[in-house]
């Protein structure tokens, strides 16, 4: 069992604050994946794709 808690960033809400947060978790999650032996990564890619979702 794992937890991961995040405490709320003092910083802007600008895109590049969450793609770096979004980097930042993006980063552990690989490496839990990798340290469980989970196949082909559990489909994550080795660097975060960082795409806007259409409105």
């Amino acid at each position: 069992m794992g937890e991961l808690n995040f405490i709320r960033s003092k910083l802007p809400d600008t895109v590049p604050v969450r793609e770096a947060h979004l980097t930042v978790l993006h980063s552990v999650t690989l490496a839990v994946v990798r340290k469980l032996g989970c196949e082909d990564d559990a489909g994550l890619t080795g660097t975060p794709v960082l795409k806007a979702l259409p409105e």
